[in-house]
């Protein structure tokens, strides 16, 4: 993991597309999700609480979802998250 800054248009688009994972460890019951449906546009698998919009968005092969508070799990997604 690493932080990358302020990053828009292409250069945004290649560091989504070219990650292993989005994590979105989102602590408010989220309404819109449009930064996970802009990964998921991209291809990339979406890591993040079982909470807000994301139970309606991601789905089997697109991400995975933990318990909300659970760290530990979302550490495990990420790590067995792979690119194709």
């Amino acid at each position: 993991m690493r932080w990358s800054g302020n990053v828009t248009g292409h250069q945004r688009d290649h560091l989504v597309a070219t990650a292993r994972a989005t994590l979105f460890p989102v602590c408010w019951d989220e309404p819109g999700g449009t930064a996970v449906i802009e990964s998921l546009a991209l291809g990339t698998p979406v890591v993040g609480y079982r909470r807000g919009c994301l139970p309606e968005l991601i789905e089997p092969g697109t991400g995975s979802l933990a318990d909300f508070g659970d760290e530990a799990a979302l550490a495990r997604l990420i790590a067995r998250c792979r690119r194709a």
